[in-house]
């Protein structure tokens, strides 16, 4: 029975040392930049939300740009920071309520630009 109890005992270290921590309810690795990119995924999402323009302002870069959908070209231009700042009370106006369901799937960190897969 104790080399038994050996056995299980290392197996069950040998597999915590083989595993690595993950953010809960996601398989991305819990490391401090991988949960800042997931904190602005989350404000994100508030602000949607919340059909909060500044907050939504406040998390784009300064050098925001924004082809447009080439196939609605006529309703949906490229757009700049300065045309977002214009835009987004105005895109606001008539929405009533906002719900969004984003699972992060993935992220990767370049210093200081993230790429989500969600």
């Amino acid at each position: 029975m104790r080399i038994a109890a050996s056995s299980l005992t290392l197996t069950l270290l040998l597999c915590a040392a083989c595993s690595h921590n993950n953010i809960p309810g996601t398989q991305i690795r819990d490391a401090p930049e991988n949960r800042a990119v997931l904190d602005v995924v989350a404000a994100y999402k508030a602000a949607m939300e919340a059909r909060d323009s500044d907050a939504l302002l406040a998390l784009a870069a300064p050098n925001y740009f924004d082809r447009g959908d080439p196939i609605r070209t006529a309703t949906t231009g490229p757009r700049d920071y300065g045309t977002l700042r214009r835009d987004l009370p105005e895109d606001f106006k008539d929405v009533k309520s906002v719900h969004l369901d984003i699972t992060v799937k993935d992220d990767k960190v370049d210093g200081d630009k993230a790429n989500v897969d969600f």
